[in-house]
């Protein structure tokens, strides 16, 4: 049973890397134009140099920014950029007790995520991402260091995806990977086969499948050797598991993800190309090359028309220079304004310039700002909601179930019931906001409508205060109570009634009707 079970394994493990291997050919040349110096799929030597054929840096500087645009809209480093509420079966009276343990147990997860190396690592998941597929890897560590992130090139790993379109497997491969590497990876758990062990220098081929088993509803790992078709580690991870993989779009039917470099990377090609050829123009008109006589008859595919050659020619006349300039054979001077329309057209699809050129005025107003940057997240709305969904849903429950298992924060469920997740980046804050200022204006005009007293008791005052302190994602426990505020309010009630009543009116005084002067005549 084991070994077939082996057998079916491997054959699962290779069909996810050969359906990898389909994609090589595309990413290289994505991670080109995007990304030449971290490109894992260009097979070069250590030290190679690999922008030499890159003459125009639009999409990298582009893919930068976008990265750097990711991290500060989705986990920027000095916020919580989500918070843990109470879920939708929690009863009214306990919903309060239960908001301040769920804010306790956010702050310990982004304690603990703070001293990490999760900043480190996601950068790096953000880049592989802008191009097809960020993948993380999140591994319980000591008492020293609970959370081990580590961000796995995309080229290593292939992956399988449920009906649904989700990610359900990831595949990796290790060659010639010596014993002892082999053990400390896997702890001494590790059974080597005897086969491996009686050469002279024992290497292994090490295949990792880790999957979700829906039969079982547990997700499970296994270390098999290839080459002698035995399972040499197994375990059962239960519900929780290390993976951790996110895309910014994907085709129906593909498992692997499509970043906008791969949207802008043929406009990129397109401006690399126009920009060779002007070098190539531009160093021809400045040292053109010469035309020079001689006595023989020339072979066309002996010479090559560059900077600064002489090339043999038989003469045509007697009344011809010796050696003259070749003739230029045409102009591409247009190249410039195709390429600025081109450079626009990259950095619209990678976000790299949200604020367009000012048309009126000499600087731009709040409200044009404001307007803009709600376009971008108008724009790019269904690609943040999957990387929220692909990328926070399983990174929080993964360290949840860390933290639960080392015991730093009470047990609980996140399951849209007990617990669920709000996401408080400052793409989703800006939706909270809105649902403040809303509210403020609808009272506003409430108040102008009715007056004052009237539009107060319209609302529920005791709910206002931790409604707005919920949104505004401000710290609950310096905000009292519903039944405080409520107390609050009814002694402030009785004070304003028993000052009413105890008010009298106040002594008369007199009134002297003022008598005309007296005139001298």
């Amino acid at each position: 049973m084991t070994q077939e079970l082996c057998i079916k394994l491997l054959k699962r493990h290779d069909k996810a890397m050969s359906e990898a291997e389909q994609w090589r050919d595309l990413l290289d040349t994505v991670y080109f134009y995007a990304m030449p110096n971290r490109n894992p799929y260009d097979g070069s030597s250590k030290g190679t140099e690999l922008n030499s054929r890159l003459y125009d840096g639009t999409l990298a500087l582009a893919t930068r920014k976008f990265v750097n645009r990711m991290i500060k809209a989705l986990t920027p480093p000095e916020i919580d950029w989500i918070k843990l509420v109470p879920g939708v079966e929690v009863p009214d009276e306990e919903r309060e007790a239960k908001q301040e343990i769920l804010q306790q147990a956010t702050e310990t997860f982004f304690f603990y995520l703070r001293r990490s190396n999760f900043d480190l690592t996601i950068q790096e998941a953000f880049y592989d991402m802008t191009v097809s597929m960020g993948l993380l890897q999140l591994n319980e560590g000591d008492d020293g260091d609970l959370l081990k992130f580590s961000s796995i090139p995309s080229d290593q790993v292939g992956v399988e995806v449920d009906p649904e379109g989700n990610l359900s497997g990831y595949y990796r491969t290790w060659h010639e990977m010596p014993v002892d590497q082999a053990q400390h990876l896997w702890s001494d758990e590790l059974t080597i086969p005897q086969a491996i062990l009686d050469q002279q220098e024992p290497k292994l081929h090490v295949k990792e499948c880790s999957y979700f088993d829906f039969k079982e509803k547990t997700y499970k790992y296994y270390v098999l050797e290839s080459t002698s078709k035995e399972i040499m580690f197994e375990q059962d991870l239960g519900e929780s598991w290390p993976w951790i993989g996110f895309r910014w779009n994907r085709r129906s039917g593909e498992s692997r993800g499509r970043g906008p470099a791969m949207d802008a990377f043929p406009t990129a090609a397109t401006i690399n190309k126009a920009i060779e050829d002007e070098l190539v123009s531009a160093a021809l008109r400045a040292n053109p090359p010469y035309m020079a006589f001689h006595d023989f008859v020339i072979n066309p595919y002996n010479f090559r028309v560059e900077p600064n050659t002489i090339i043999p020619v038989n003469p045509l006349g007697t009344e011809t220079w010796p050696i003259a300039p070749l003739p230029n054979g045409g102009d591409i001077s247009f190249t410039a304004l195709v390429v600025n329309d081109l450079r626009a057209q990259v950095n619209e699809i990678m976000m790299a310039q949200p604020l367009q050129p000012i048309q009126d005025g000499p600087v731009r107003t709040a409200t044009e700002v404001a307007v803009t940057q709600n376009e971008l997240r108008e724009n790019a709305g269904a690609s943040f909601s999957r990387v929220q969904r692909e990328l926070f849903d399983p990174l929080v429950r993964r360290v949840l179930y860390i933290l639960q298992r080392k015991g730093k924060i009470p047990k609980f469920v996140v399951d849209g019931k007990e617990a669920a997740i709000s996401y408080a980046t400052p793409l989703a804050v800006s939706k909270d906001v809105n649902d403040v200022t809303r509210f403020v204006e609808w009272y506003q005009i409430i108040s102008t409508i009715f007056t004052p007293g009237i539009a107060i008791n319209l609302v529920k005052a005791p709910e206002i205060p931790r409604w707005t302190a919920e949104k505004l994602n401000t710290e609950l426990s310096l905000v009292k109570s519903e039944t405080e505020i409520q107390q609050l309010i009814q002694q402030a009630m009785e004070a304003a009634s028993q000052a009413v009543e105890s008010q009298q009116p106040g002594p008369q005084e007199e009134f002297i009707e003022p008598t005309a002067p007296e005139l001298p005549f």
